[in-house]
C-alpha cells in the first residue's frame, strides 16, 4: 500500500491543505520521512539521534525502522475515529472536553503567535479554552483552542495570530477523552536501531525505546505542551551538532537557527520548496561531507571512476576526466555529530520530491550536476582546506591542553578565502544593477521603479558579503554573513569607537537578502522596504578602529497581512568571535505609497501613558544642582559640542574640573538642533523628561543616501537621535567626564525595543524626540534606562522602549567628588546667589492668616481688616509657607489665568509633625498643605475676594498628584511652584484651576493639579455630598467575620495630635470586592480640636488633608495586620511614584457629630509591600470625600 501511504493524488496534488483528509496529510508526511531516511542511508549517513517536532516523532520511528508496519498503522488510522472526527473536524474530543451541548460546534483553530511563552502563560485563563501547544522559540509559540479565545489571547498580547492549516488537535489536555485509544494506536512492536537515541518532545530528553515507552512518549507528546527550544538545547548539550530536517519544508531548521544562535552547529533541511530537489539534496550531502559527517559518495558514480573516501589523505573527484586531489585536514575526532532530526513542521508544504527509484534512474544526470557544482566550488574549497590545515593542528592542540590559549597562528594573506561579493559589488547592489551581481535572472528587477537595495555613500556599511544560504527567488528562509571594518578615518569615529546606531545599521544586509530571496519579483518596485520592529541587545563595549564586525543575518520567514508582504529576521554581530550585539524580533514590510500615507503612526493607549513609578537608588539625587524646567537653543548646544558646558547649562558648570569633557558628537552626527524642554522630575516615571528637535531638509545626507530611489531616514539613526537627546539630559544632571577617559555606550544585556510606525522623508519639516527616564543609578558605573517617542511634524512615528546608556570610566564617588569640590569653590567665592530675598515674607504670611489682610497685600484689602469676611491661609501650627520668592505672568488685583508664583517653606528638623506622626518622613497631610496653601495665597494676591460683594469661603474641590520622594527632617527648603491655569465664574461662585509642583534642591518631589472654589454661606449649606458614592455593602459573611477595636495608640501609629481615627468599627482582612480587605473607622468631632483653631480664622473647618490622612491611617492598620507592626522608618504614605486622586463635596465643621472613613483595598503587592485602596469619608451619614488610588508602602 505504498501508494496509499504517499497519497499522491491527495497530499501531493497541490490542493489546499484544508481540503485534504488529515489522515492522508499525516501519512504522506510520515512516508516522506521514511523515503528521506532511506535516501540518506544510500550515502551512508547514519544518525546518532532522532528528534521529532509534533508528528515528526512518529515519522522518525517509522523512518529509522523502529516501527515497521506502516500498512498496519494506516489500516488502524482509517478504521479509527481519532483522526477523522475526534481530533479533526468536527473535533468531538474538544466537544466532550469542553462539555458542549448537542449541536454546539467546537470552533478549534491553531495559530502561531509572535510572543514569548511566559507572556502567553500569564495571559491564559483556565476558563478560556485556549492552550499553549508548542514553544517554537523564545519569542514564537503555537497556540490552539476555541477561535474566539485565541483571538482574545492575541489581542491581549498585542500580536496577530497566524493561522495554521490542516492541523489536528494535539499537545494539550483536550486529547484526554481519547487518550486510551491514542496510546493503543501507537503501541507497536519495536525494532530498536543500533546507536540511535530517541528524544521525546514532551519529556525533553532521550529515552530507551520499547513498545510501551514509545507509546507513552507519543501520548505525552499529545497531551502536553512541547518545548522545542528545551529539546534542541538538551540535544546540543548531549553533543549533537548537525541537525538534518527530513520533513517537508524548513521550518524546524529556521527554529534551530534561532535557538542555537551563537553556538557551534549546523542545521540542514532536505526538502525545501521551490528548488530543484536533486541539486539541493546533493548540496546537503556536500555540506555533511564538509562538516566531517560519516558517509560515502559512491551512489553518485557509475563504477568507472575511482572514489577514494579516506579522510586521512585526500579526496579524489574526477572533473572532465582529470583526477583532482583536494588536501584534507589531519585525522581528528569529528567536531560535529550528525542527528537525523525527523523534524515535522506544523504546516505541511505543497511540494514533492522524486521517489527513490527516480533518483536512481537519474544517476547519470545527478553525477553531471554534482561535478559541475564541485568544479564551481573547487577553488574556494581548496583555499578553505589550506586554511584549515594552517589552523586546525593548533586548535586541536589547544583543545587537548598542549598549547597556551594565547598562541597566534599566522595565516598567509594569499590563503584567506575571498568574499563572495567585495566592496565594489556591494556598491553595485546599492546604486547599480542587481543583475550585474546576481545574474541575468534578476535583470527584470533593474527596470522596476524601486528595488530593495543597500544604502549608498556613508551609510553603505557592508564591506563584503562572505556567505549566502538560501534559494534565490524562493521567498523562504535564508542567511547572509557580512563584515564591516572599523577603520581609522571612518566618518563616524568622532569618539574613538563605532557609535551605537552605526553598529546596528551595519547589520543592514537583510535588505540584500530579501531581494536575493525574490521579494522584488513580488512587489515589482511598487512597495518599498520599511523596518517595523526590532529588539537590540549589546553584549560588550563598542569596537574601536582595527576591529571587524561579522554579522550573521537570517531571514526566518516571509508572510502576508492582507496585500502587504513582510518578513521576520534577526542577526548576531561578532568581533573576533566574541558576541557584540544581537538583534531579535526583527520585522520589516513592503508598503505602497498609499499605505505609508495612511499610516496612523504609533498608537498609544491610556495604559501606555499612565504614570508609573521609576526606579532609582534610595539616596538618589543628581550631582549637579537642578533648577526646574530648562531649554537650550541651537547656539547653546553648539557650545556644548565644543565642550563649553557653562555656556549651555549655566554658571554651576563653570567650576567643574574637567578639561575637554566628552559631550556630543558633531559633524554628520549632529542630530539635535535645540532642546525645547528639560524637566528634572517630569515624564511618565517622574525621574525626568527631555524634549529635543531637529529640522529636516530634503538634501540631508541621511536621506539622499538611504536610499537612492526611496529617500527616508533610517530607523537606526532615529535611535541615535534619541540617544543624543538622552546624553544631553545626563550631562545636565552632572554626569560629565574627560574625553578619552570616559565612554558613553549601551548597557550590556538590556534589550532596547524599536517600533517604527511612520517615516521621516524630505517632506518632513521637524522631528521631535521625547525621552522619559525610567531607571537611573549606578552599577557601579552610572547608567540610565529610558523610553523614547519620536514625532515627525507632530505625528508619533517611532517608539523605543529601554533606550539605555552607561558611562564607563567613572563612578558615583568620582562624580560626587567632582561636584562637591565645585560646590566648595562656589561657597568660598560667593559667586552664586544666596537664598532669594522674599517678595512677601513670613510676617506677611501670618498677617493674612490671622491678622490684617491689608498688612499682607495692601490697602485694597483694608475692608477685610474689620467687618467683612475674607478667606484666609491656615495659621500655625498648620501654616506651611515662609515666603514668596517669585511672582510672574500676572498683576496684583487682576484675576486671570497664567500667573505663577514660587513659595518656600523651611522644613524644621524638629517639626511637631515628625514627632506626632511617629515616622521619619513628613506626613502626607503636611506635604499636601505645602503644595496647596500657595494656591490660596495666589488667589488672594489676584484679588479674588474683590470680585464679589458677597463674602466667599475658599474650599478645595479635588485634585490628582504623585509623590516622587519622601521628605526627611533634614530636607531643608521646599519650593512650591503654582500656576493658575483657569478661572471661571457662575452663579456667584468662582472656580480656579491650578498646577503645582514641590521641589527640594531642584528635584520635584510632589506634583499634580487641583481646583478650588469660592462659595457663599448659602452655597456651602446646600452641598449634597457625593451623590454617586458606592459605599461597600458588607456581605453576611463579612458581617460575621468583622472585627472592631480602638485605633492603636503605640508607634508606628500616630500620637493623639495627628490621630484622625478613634475606633476601627469594621475590619475584614479578606473582605471587599477584591477579597483583599475592607476597613472602616470613625472619629468623634470635637469643636475644640486644634485644627479648627488653625484652619481657618473666622471659618473653622476640618482640613481636607487631614481627612485624607485619616484614610491613610486605616491603611496602616491593614499593613500591620498583613505584615506585622513595622518601624516608623518603614512606612511611607503615600507610595512613591503612584498617582492618587481626591474629591471634596462637603465639609466637616465643629457642629458635626461623627466622621466615618472607609477604605476598600484594591491591590496588595507583597514583594513591594504596597497597598492600594479606594474609599470615602462621610460626616453624620453624608458622603463628602472620595479617595482613589491612595497607597501605603511598607
Amino acid at each position: 500500500r505504498l501508494r496509499d501511504q504517499f497519497a499522491p493524488d491527495r497530499f501531493w496534488s497541490g490542493r489546499p491543505l484544508d481540503d485534504i483528509d488529515p489522515r492522508f496529510a499525516m501519512f504522506g508526511q510520515v512516508t516522506l520521512a521514511t523515503l528521506i531516511c532511506d535516501l540518506l542511508g544510500l550515502f551512508d549517513v547514519k544518525p546518532d539521534a532522532s528528534i521529532g517536532y509534533s508528528l515528526g516523532e512518529s515519522a522518525a520511528l517509522f523512518g529509522l525502522r523502529a516501527w515497521r508496519d506502516r500498512d498496519g498503522m494506516l489500516a488502524q488510522v482509517e478504521d479509527s475515529t481519532l483522526f477523522s472526527s475526534d481530533l479533526a473536524p468536527p473535533y468531538d474530543a474538544a466537544r466532550t472536553f469542553w462539555n458542549l451541548r448537542d449541536g454546539e460546534p467546537a470552533n478549534w483553530v491553531t495559530a502561531v503567535l509572535a510572543a514569548p511563552p511566559e507572556a502567553i502563560q500569564a495571559a491564559l485563563s483556565a476558563s478560556d479554552r485556549a492552550y499553549l501547544l508548542i514553544v517554537n522559540s523564545p519569542d514564537e509559540c503555537v497556540v490552539g483552542g476555541d477561535r474566539d479565545a485565541i483571538h482574545r489571547l492575541a489581542k491581549k498580547l498585542g500580536t496577530l495570530p497566524i493561522p495554521v492549516a490542516a492541523v489536528t488537535i494535539a499537545h494539550c489536555p483536550v486529547v484526554m477523552p481519547v487518550a486510551a485509544a491514542y496510546r493503543k494506536l501507537h503501541r507497536l512492536p519495536v525494532h530498536t536501531p543500533e546507536r540511535v537515541r530517541f528524544y521525546s518532545g514532551a519529556w525533553g530528553r532521550d529515552y530507551d525505546v520499547n513498545s510501551d515507552t514509545a507509546a507513552d512518549a507519543i501520548l505525552a507528546h499529545a497531551l502536553d505542551t512541547v518545548n522545542f527550544p528545551r529539546l534542541i538545547q538538551r540535544a546540543w548539550k548531549d553533543g549533537i551538532r548537525i541537525f538534518i530536517e527530513i520533513g517537508p519544508g524548513n521550518s524546524c531548521t529556521r527554529l534551530i537557527n534561532r535557538i542555537l544562535a551563537g553556538k557551534q552547529y549546523r542545521a540542514l533541511a532536505v526538502c525545501i520548496p521551490g528548488v530543484d530537489e536533486t541539486t539541493h539534496f546533493l548540496r546537503v550531502i556536500a555540506r555533511l561531507w564538509s562538516e566531517g559527517a560519516p558517509g560515502t559518495l559512491a551512489p553518485l558514480f557509475d563504477g568507472t571512476h575511482e572514489v577514494q573516501a579516506s579522510r586521512s589523505t585526500s579526496l579524489k573527484i574526477p572533473v572532465r576526466g582529470i583526477s583532482t586531489d583536494l588536501p584534507d585536514p589531519p585525522a581528528a575526532r569529528p567536531l560535529m555529530r550528525p542527528v537525523d532530526a525527523a523534524l515535522q513542521p506544523m504546516p505541511a508544504c505543497d511540494f514533492g520530491i522524486q521517489s527513490l527509484a527516480d533518483v536512481r534512474a537519474a544517476t547519470s544526470e545527478a553525477h553531471s550536476q554534482f561535478l559541475n557544482f564541485a568544479q564551481q566550488g573547487i577553488e574556494h574549497l581548496t583555499r578553505l582546506m589550506s586554511l584549515q590545515n594552517a589552523w586546525l593542528p593548533a586548535a586541536l592542540a589547544m583543545a587537548e591542553g598542549d598549547v597556551e590559549p594565547n598562541v597566534v597562528v599566522q595565516i598567509p594573506a594569499s590563503q584567506m578565502p575571498r568574499p563572495l561579493f567585495d566592496r565594489d559589488l556591494c556598491q553595485e547592489i546599492a546604486t547599480g544593477s542587481i543583475a550585474n551581481v546576481l545574474g541575468p535572472e534578476f535583470a527584470p528587477v533593474d527596470h522596476y521603479p524601486t528595488r530593495v537595495r543597500l544604502p549608498d555613500g556613508p551609510l553603505l556599511l557592508v564591506d563584503r558579503i562572505v556567505e549566502i544560504e538560501g534559494e534565490p527567488r524562493s521567498l523562504t528562509c535564508g542567511r547572509v554573513v557580512t563584515e564591516h571594518d572599523v577603520e581609522e578615518g571612518r566618518w563616524y569615529l568622532a569618539e574613538g569607537h563605532i557609535p551605537t546606531s552605526i553598529a546596528i545599521e551595519a547589520g543592514q544586509a537583510d535588505l540584500f537578502l530579501s531581494g536575493y530571496l525574490g521579494i522584488d519579483f513580488i512587489t515589482k518596485g511598487l512597495a518599498v522596504y520599511r523596518l517595523l520592529d526590532a529588539a537590540v541587545t549589546f553584549h560588550r563595549s563598542l569596537p574601536e578602529p582595527g576591529s571587524t564586525i561579522r554579522y550573521d543575518i537570517r531571514i526566518e520567514r516571509f508572510f502576508r497581512q492582507g496585500d502587504t508582504h513582510l518578513f521576520r529576521f534577526r542577526f548576531d554581530g561578532f568581533v573576533d568571535g566574541e558576541p557584540l550585539l544581537t538583534m531579535t524580533n526583527g520585522c520589516a514590510g513592503f508598503f505602497t505609497a498609499a499605505e505609508l500615507a495612511a499610516g496612523r503612526g504609533v498608537v498609544q493607549t491610556e495604559l501606555d501613558r499612565r504614570p508609573m513609578p521609576g526606579k532609582k537608588p534610595a539616596d538618589w539625587r543628581p550631582p549637579a544642582p537642578m533648577h526646574g524646567v530648562e531649554s537650550y537653543s541651537a547656539e547653546q548646544l553648539n557650545s556644548l559640542r565644543h565642550g563649553d558646558l557653562a555656556a549651555c547649562f549655566g554658571p554651576e558648570f563653570q567650576d567643574r574640573s574637567v578639561a575637554g569633557p566628552l559631550t556630543l558628537p558633531g559633524g554628520m552626527l549632529k542630530l539635535v538642533d535645540r532642546v525645547v524642554e528639560l524637566a528634572p522630575s517630569g515624564g511618565r516615571y517622574g525621574l525626568g523628561r527631555i524634549r529635543a528637535e531637529l529640522d529636516i531638509h530634503p538634501d540631508d545626507w541621511f536621506l539622499t543616501c538611504h536610499f537612492v530611489d526611496d529617500q527616508v531616514m533610517p530607523g537606526t539613526l532615529m535611535y541615535e537621535c534619541c540617544l543624543h537627546t538622552l546624553r544631553i539630559f545626563l550631562l545636565r544632571i552632572g554626569w560629565i567626564g574627560q574625553r578619552g577617559q570616559v565612554r558613553i555606550e549601551p548597557v550590556p544585556g538590556v534589550a532596547s525595543q524599536l517600533k517604527c510606525r511612520g517615516q521621516v522623508t524630505g517632506a518632513t519639516r521637524t522631528v521631535m524626540y521625547e525621552v522619559s527616564i525610567k531607571e537611573i543609578g549606578y552599577r557601579p558605573e552610572p547608567y540610565v534606562i529610558a523610553d523614547a517617542l519620536m514625532y515627525a511634524d507632530g505625528k508619533p512615528v517611532v517608539d523605543i522602549t529601554n533606550l539605555c546608556l552607561r558611562m564607563t570610566g567613572t563612578s558615583q564617588q568620582e562624580l560626587e567628588t567632582l561636584w562637591n569640590q565645585a560646590s566648595d569653590r562656589r561657597s568660598r567665592n560667593s559667586t552664586l546667589a544666596l537664598r532669594r530675598l522674599p517678595i512677601f515674607g513670613r510676617s506677611s504670611i501670618l498677617e493674612f492668616a490671622s491678622g490684617k489682610p491689608s498688612m499682607a497685600f495692601g490697602a485694597r484689602y483694608s475692608e477685610f481688616d474689620q467687618g467683612r469676611f475674607i478667606a484666609r491661609l491656615p495659621a500655625p501650627p498648620f501654616s506651611f509657607i515662609d515666603r514668596i520668592v517669585e511672582i510672574r505672568n500676572c498683576e496684583q488685583w487682576k484675576l486671570a489665568a497664567g500667573g505663577e508664583i514660587i513659595a518656600e517653606y523651611d522644613v524644621p528638623a524638629d517639626a511637631w509633625y515628625f514627632a506626632v506622626s511617629r515616622q521619619a518622613t513628613m506626613p502626607f497631610a503636611v506635604l499636601l498643605e505645602v503644595a496647596l496653601q500657595p494656591c490660596g495665597w495666589l488667589a488672594a494676591y489676584l484679588g479674588s475676594a474683590l470680585t464679589s460683594k458677597t463674602d466667599l469661603h475658599f474650599r478645595n474641590l479635588g485634585g490628582r498628584a504623585t509623590q516622587f520622594e519622601a521628605v526627611p527632617p533634614n530636607a531643608g527648603t521646599l519650593a512650591t511652584k503654582v500656576k493658575i491655569t483657569k478661572v471661571s465664574s457662575s452663579l456667584g461662585m468662582i472656580i480656579q484651576n491650578y498646577e503645582f509642583s514641590v521641589a527640594c534642591e531642584g528635584r520635584i518631589i510632589y506634583q499634580g493639579d487641583t481646583y478650588f472654589g469660592f462659595f457663599s454661606d448659602a452655597a456651602l449649606s446646600e452641598q449634597v455630598g457625593i451623590r454617586e458614592a458606592a459605599l461597600h455593602q458588607p456581605t453576611a459573611q463579612e458581617v460575621v467575620a468583622a472585627r472592631s477595636f480602638a485605633y492603636p495608640s503605640e508607634a508606628p501609629f500616630p500620637d493623639d495630635m495627628l490621630r484622625m481615627i478613634d475606633k476601627i468599627q469594621f475590619f475584614v482582612p479578606t473582605g471587599g470586592k477584591a477579597g483583599l480587605g475592607i476597613i472602616r473607622g470613625t472619629k468623634k468631632v470635637k469643636s475644640d480640636e486644634w485644627f479648627f483653631q488653625a484652619h481657618f480664622y473666622r471659618d473653622p473647618v476640618w482640613p481636607g488633608s487631614l481627612g485624607l490622612e485619616a484614610f491613610l491611617q486605616l491603611l496602616k492598620v491593614v499593613a500591620a495586620e498583613r505584615w506585622g507592626t513595622c518601624s516608623a522608618n518603614a512606612v511611607q504614605t503615600v507610595g512613591l511614584g503612584v498617582p492618587h486622586a481626591w474629591s471634596y463635596r462637603g465639609q466637616v465643621v465643629p457642629r458635626n457629630d461623627e466622621v466615618t472613613v472607609e477604605a476598600v483595598v484594591t491591590q496588595i503587592d507583597d514583594a513591594r509591600k504596597l497597598i492600594r485602596a479606594d474609599g470615602y469619608l462621610s460626616v453624620d451619614g453624608k458622603v463628602i470625600y472620595e479617595m482613589t488610588g491612595f497607597t501605603l508602602q511598607g
